[in-house]
């Protein structure tokens, strides 16, 4: 899960930590309801009846498996940010912010790609 340089929105490492603090809260909280927009598409599907075993793999124009393995990676960098954080105190105030830095960015990039399948979820099928 690698941002690109050229990404508009990067948060680069030297940025304000009052700044990059206020994008983590953002970018959490949308993470938090992205998410549980992605679960309950889930749920929603697996409680409908597919009309046929084709269409049971598709939430829309988006595969279930899409959505399952999109969720299970931000299960995983939540992971990550939460083990990273009981490291915090560890490392240099530099350090810390560098790094928090980097989950910023990651954490926005699951962002876009879960924005992406609630919108291909919302297309009709086939």
């Amino acid at each position: 899960m690698h941002c690109r340089k050229n990404d508009p929105h990067r948060v680069e490492q030297r940025t304000g930590q009052e700044d990059l603090l206020a994008y983590w809260l953002t970018a959490i909280a949308e993470f938090h309801s992205l998410h549980t927009q992605l679960s309950n598409c889930l749920v929603v599907h697996n409680h409908s009846l597919p009309s046929s075993p084709e269409t049971a793999q598709w939430i829309g124009q988006c595969s279930v498996r899409q959505v399952k393995t999109l969720i299970a990676t931000m299960h995983n960098e939540l992971e990550a940010l939460l083990n990273d954080a009981n490291q915090f105190e560890r490392l240099t105030k530099r350090e810390g912010y560098e790094q928090l830095a980097t989950h910023v960015n990651h954490v926005r990039h699951l962002n876009q790609q879960a924005k992406t399948l609630l919108c291909l979820a919302s297309l009709p099928t086939g």
